[in-house]
């Protein structure tokens, strides 16, 4: 039987009351690291061949340059969920240093949430109405995501069922 390291437990959570969850996940700061330090030794390398080589043979070197700092970008964004009973969204932002970027899920689209398992350990996932489904994690790492995602269920549900305040 294969056993499955996680890095992390669970999201952790921010806020939890009865008609309220906010969930938080973590950047990986020691992960974009590594990708910056592996950029910039790429970039070395293919500085120094630059001038022992020819023009066609550095190409390879600084395209792989270049994938690096994208990956420590990944890393290090970190992301909220947060949905109230009261309210008619659900909201996923992504903060990437001072870069705030926000996705609102109106509630009568959705039609769950559920932990997606992979290999590596498992997410959350939303299906919308029309079958088609968005990663609300950025990241695929965590030992157990059900009870995140049946509080998650539970606000939603709550809010389909709410009549629309005014």
């Amino acid at each position: 039987m294969r056993r499955s390291v996680y890095l992390r437990d669970s999201l952790q959570t921010i806020e939890q009351t009865e008609n309220r969850l906010v969930l938080h996940e973590r950047p990986h700061y020691l992960i974009a690291i590594l990708f910056v330090g592996l950029s910039v030794l790429t970039l070395g390398l293919a500085a120094r061949g630059r001038v022992k080589s020819e023009r066609e043979q550095i190409v390879v070197p600084f395209s792989v340059c270049a994938f690096f700092p994208s990956f420590a970008l990944f890393s290090s964004t970190e992301s909220t969920i947060s949905i109230h009973s009261g309210s008619d969204v659900l909201d996923v932002k992504w903060k990437l240093g001072p870069f705030v970027f926000a996705k609102r899920y109106p509630v009568e689209e959705i039609s769950r949430v559920f932990e997606w398992k992979t290999r590596k350990g498992n997410a959350l996932r939303l299906q919308l109405s029309t079958g088609r489904e968005k990663s609300l994690t950025l990241f695929t790492e965590y030992s157990h995501l059900s009870d995140q995602a049946r509080l998650l269920n539970r606000l939603i549900m709550d809010a389909q069922n709410t009549p629309p305040q005014k």
